[in-house]
C-alpha cells in the first residue's frame, strides 16, 4: 500500500520492463540500483532527480503518468500522514477504524492514533451512543498520555460533551485533568 522510494523505483522498473543495466547510460550502476531498490542505501534529492530523469527518457515520459516526481520522492512516512489525512476527512471512519489505527500505530504516528479516536468519540455523540462515545476519548486521552502529547484539550472536549447529556461529575473530573496535564506541561 505504501511504498518506499526503492520499492518505487523497483516497481515502475517491472511496469516498463527495464533492466538495472537500462540506467548505467544515466551514471546509475547496477549494483547502486540494487542497493537503492533494496532500501540499503539512502539516495540523494539530485541522484532520485537523475533516475527520474531516466526513467523519463526510458520510458518516453510515461512515467510521468505513475509519478510526479514530488511522489516518486515522498517518503513512506509522509504517504501514510497523507493517506490518514484523507481517510480522516471522509466518512468511512467508522467502517475502516481498525485498518486506520492498525496503520497508524505500525508507522508510530501518536497523532493521527489520537485523532482517529477522537473523531470516533465524536461520531458517537452524533449518534446518541454514549457509552462508546466515552470509550474512544478514553481511549484517545490515554493513547496522548502514551505518546506524551499533552491531553487538556481533549479533556476539555470530552467534558462539554459529558455536560451535554447531564454527566456533571464525570465532566468536572475531566476539566481537572485537563488543568492538571496544562499545569505540568507549562
Amino acid at each position: 500500500m505504501f511504498l518506499t522510494t526503492g520499492e518505487k523505483i523497483r516497481q515502475a522498473r517491472k511496469q516498463f520492463n527495464l533492466k538495472q543495466g537500462s540506467f548505467h547510460h544515466f551514471g546509475i550502476t547496477q549494483h547502486y540500483l540494487s542497493m537503492i531498490e533494496t532500501n540499503k542505501r539512502q539516495v540523494p534529492e539530485q541522484t532520485l532527480r537523475d533516475i527520474y530523469e531516466a526513467f523519463i527518457q526510458l520510458t518516453d515520459g510515461e512515467i510521468q503518468s505513475v509519478y510526479t516526481f514530488e511522489e516518486f520522492c515522498l517518503p513512506i512516512e509522509s504517504q501514510v500522514s497523507q493517506w490518514l489525512e484523507q481517510q480522516l476527512n471522509s466518512d468511512v471512519l467508522p467502517q475502516n477504524y481498525e485498518k486506520l489505527m492498525e496503520i497508524a500505530e505500525k508507522y508510530s504516528l501518536g497523532e493521527y492514533v489520537i485523532s482517529i479516536d477522537d473523531q470516533m468519540g465524536h461520531y458517537y455523540f452524533k449518534e446518541q451512543d454514549y457509552s462508546m462515545m466515552a470509550y474512544y476519548y478514553r481511549r484517545a486521552i490515554a493513547s496522548s498520555i502514551n505518546f506524551e502529547i499533552n491531553p487538556a484539550e481533549l479533556c476539555i472536549k470530552f467534558a462539554r460533551y459529558l455536560r451535554k447529556i447531564g454527566e456533571y461529575e464525570d465532566a468536572v473530573s475531566n476539566l481537572c485533568l485537563a488543568e492538571s496535564t496544562a499545569k505540568v506541561l507549562e
